[in-house]
């Protein structure tokens, strides 16, 4: 005879399977500065991940590279997984900043009025 397994038990292991699916299926899509200094961080023609701008949404996440002599003026508040700046790249403007993983700064400058809140 096979073991009774409470529903409760069953309800649990389904939640988990789908916890464990949906990290899964997210997509890291890498999205690289293209444009000129002083452009918007809301223009999608400014990144290689056009139409897309870089801003965690369900099921997608973004890893941002800003490694030219260019500054981005960040106008939003933006999410992202992982972002990365190189020598003489430049963040200003007014909006807010979180990265949910990994900040990696090999030269150049952050300053913005908003907040930036990492939390890898």
């Amino acid at each position: 005879m096979l073991p009774i397994v409470p529903r409760f038990s069953l309800l649990m292991i389904v939640v988990q399977l789908f916890a464990f699916a949906q990290s899964a299926w997210s997509a890291d899509v890498i999205a690289e500065w293209l444009s000129s200094p002083g452009d918007v961080w809301s223009n999608p023609a400014s990144w290689s991940s056009a139409p897309l701008v870089p801003n965690n949404v369900p099921g997608t996440t973004f890893d941002v590279r800003i490694f030219r002599d260019n500054t981005v003026t960040l106008d939003l508040d933006v999410e992202v997984e992982r972002i990365e700046f190189g020598e003489a790249a430049g963040l200003f403007g007014a909006g807010s900043l979180t990265v949910t993983d990994e900040l990696i700064l090999t030269g150049g400058t952050i300053a913005f009025d908003g907040l930036l809140a990492t939390q890898g």
